[in-house]
């Protein structure tokens, strides 16, 4: 076996080793695919597929405590709104930044209370917790004449009632409602929401298209040492899972044309970038049916001459696939992967993180899980993570594009 230069690779067990080197020769030497998931476009700024989710079930509770609030069609606790129209798209994102900014607080508590610079008395509060309930607006005017006391009362209660609703909400909404299945949930919101505002929904918490905050797309390091694998590569496809076409814009800005096909578009040239789970381009233009909720996945699963089906059967069965950014667990990709092995046994390859946690339990859970990747014909490479960064993703494939340019050796 070759002497590997462990200098390079410190932090990658012997097998890893062995797979990344087997896949720059592959690289080198046969056609090769790469497939995409949701760490790649996160590393742009776009958000993963269980953050969608968060973002969508969040932004559904939201119009449902509106609707409670002012009564509307008789809604209540009991009732969820049917058929509505989305207008809060960014409630998530302030969900978030509260409880960044609690987390902030409580650890700035924390070190100054160690330190003994403040008593725990003395410490910061928390937004509003020192609101003075009992300051009531007295007197509301409308055009000039003044609100009766019946009427401020009634507005004064309703305004309570909605800001106990939305505390609610922020309280129990990451403990409660995400402990369920998220793509169950997803599916039942979807049932409730006019088809023209879910396609808006999925628009706007992807992007954030927001007129104070549009997106701006800037290719991550992880991005670019892609495009370096793909520019020093014979990669004839790109089998995109995510919905957005960053990589197609980030090739473009690199001066590298891939055509992008979706819903049984057909390619005008080679090579391609193919979207099975639908297409939102960041432009705008273009509707696709999106596989996100359950009944989505099991029309995938159920029918098998699907275009989804079949690009993605004839990519794993005709060239040899890098995964990247993808976790593998997805049951209707194994499925798929199955087929394709059985047709034609071709070599796949897939960069994995390695599992947090002490002692060897965490390794061994990996060399279960990549041993049953093996059934596929993929090998796994298995990289270390840096305080939750994938930066040593980004190096690994910057070492097999020096590799493979003949600036660099591993043996």
């Amino acid at each position: 076996m070759p002497k590997f230069c462990m200098k390079l690779l410190p932090d990658l067990d012997s097998r890893s080793a062995s797979n990344l080197l087997s896949l720059i020769n592959t690289c080198k030497s046969t056609p090769c695919s790469i497939a995409l998931g949701a760490g790649m476009s996160a590393s742009a700024g776009l958000p993963t597929w269980d953050t969608l989710l968060r973002k969508i079930s969040y932004s559904y509770f939201e119009h449902w405590i509106f609707n409670i609030s002012n009564a509307h069609k008789n809604c209540d606790y009991r009732n969820p709104p049917q058929n509505i129209s989305i207008a809060f798209t960014e409630g998530y994102e302030a969900l978030f930044l509260e409880e960044k900014l609690k987390k902030l607080i409580q650890e700035k508590n924390s070190l100054l209370e160690k330190t003994n610079q403040i008593a725990p008395s003395e410490q910061v509060k928390y937004l509003n917790e020192d609101f003075d309930e009992n300051h009531k607006v007295a007197e509301i005017y409308t055009d000039g004449v003044k609100w009766s006391n019946e009427k401020v009362k009634a507005f004064l209660e309703k305004q309570n009632q909605t800001s106990a609703l939305n505390a609610s909400l922020r309280s129990n909404f990451l403990n409660s409602l995400m402990n369920k299945n998220s793509l169950l949930v997803a599916q039942m919101i979807k049932n409730r929401i006019k088809e023209k505002d879910w396609n808006y929904l999925l628009r706007k918490v992807l992007y954030g298209l927001y007129e104070n905050k549009p997106f701006q797309f800037i290719i991550s390091p992880l991005m670019d040492s892609c495009i370096n694998l793909i520019k020093n590569s014979n990669i004839e496809k790109i089998v995109n899972y995510n919905y957005d076409d960053t990589m197609y814009h980030a090739l473009l800005q690199r001066g590298i044309k891939f055509d992008n096909v979706y819903c049984g578009k057909k390619s005008v040239c080679n090579p391609s970038i193919y979207y099975p789970h639908g297409y939102i381009p960041i432009k705008g233009g273009v509707n696709t049916e999106i596989v996100l909720v359950e009944q989505e996945y099991q029309k995938q699963s159920s029918q098998v001459d699907l275009w989804s089906n079949n690009i993605q059967l004839s990519t794993y069965s005709n060239t040899s696939c890098i995964f990247l950014g993808l976790s593998l667990e997805d049951p209707n990709l194994r499925r798929i992967l199955n087929m394709s092995n059985t047709a034609s046994q071709k070599t796949h390859y897939a960069f994995l993180p390695k599992s947090s946690g002490d002692g060897p339990v965490p390794e061994m859970i990996d060399s279960l899980f990549d041993a049953d990747l093996l059934r596929f014909g993929i090998k796994s490479i298995r990289y270390p993570l840096a305080g939750g960064s994938h930066e040593r993703l980004t190096q690994l494939l910057s070492i097999t594009v020096k590799v493979i340019r003949g600036e660099l050796s591993l043996i």
